[in-house]
């Protein structure tokens, strides 16, 4: 067994979600905070399209990258709403973000380095630099300071095995948002991933690159966005 996965923890949230399912069969009024997904239905007029599409013949493999119209559409919607150019060659479609996070971690790292993770942090990024053979490196932030990065925080955590700082904007689960004088400040150098899924109306304000990449999901369809030479 691959030792990696074999010392992974299994996900708090889902097992929180199952335990959750359990007691609703039991007791329908028991409400389930862990995961972060609405309590309605997919939207009518979303359901029809997927069936749509399934009924006209589109269930069949695509290209490595995925569905060149959907990542042209969102070349089209990082420049329209994230300032972001980037051509829809350098965007890969994955299913859900999670797994565009993972595949971007593995791209990054070698057996051994080691990636930044702040702290409070999404529960997900720890066991992906595990499973990537990386080494996660929790830097805690302090609510009574907002919980506010400052350069020393970051670089007391660094090493020469550093490669990766996973900034989480705006974070889960604290919902910090940063400053535009935070994220333009110099602060930032190192190469980092921004998970954008929460409030991406926040980023359509902020008309400047946050880094590399750029992650986002939207109803169990992820997508990676990078520069070309990445």
């Amino acid at each position: 067994m691959n030792h990696s996965i074999e010392n992974m923890k299994p996900s708090a949230s889902m097992v929180l979600m199952g335990r959750a399912k359990e007691m609703q069969k039991k007791d329908p009024t028991v409400i389930g905070l862990a995961g972060g997904e609405p309590d309605f239905a997919t939207p009518d007029r979303i359901s029809m399209a997927a069936i749509r599409s399934l009924t006209e013949g589109n269930t069949h493999y695509v290209v490595g990258p995925g569905i060149p119209e959907l990542r042209h559409a969102i070349a089209g919607k990082l420049k329209r709403d994230n300032n972001i150019d980037c051509d829809e060659a350098c965007i890969l479609l994955t299913p859900g973000g999670k797994n565009a996070i993972f595949l971007a971690v593995c791209a990054a790292l070698n057996a051994g380095e080691e990636c930044i993770i702040l702290d409070p942090a999404w529960v997900s990024y720890e066991p992906i630099v595990q499973a990537a053979g990386g080494v996660p490196v929790k830097v805690k932030l302090d609510y009574q300071t907002d919980y506010r990065i400052t350069r020393d925080i970051l670089e007391s955590a660094c090493t020469e095995k550093t490669r990766l700082l996973i900034l989480n904007y705006p974070n889960n689960p604290t919902g910090r948002v940063f400053t535009r004088e935070m994220l333009l400040s110099r602060l930032w150098g190192y190469d980092f991933f921004g998970d954008e899924r929460v409030v991406d109306s926040h980023i359509k304000n902020l008309r400047h690159k946050l880094g590399r990449d750029y992650i986002e999901t939207v109803r169990g369809v992820g997508y990676r966005a990078a520069k070309e030479d990445c």
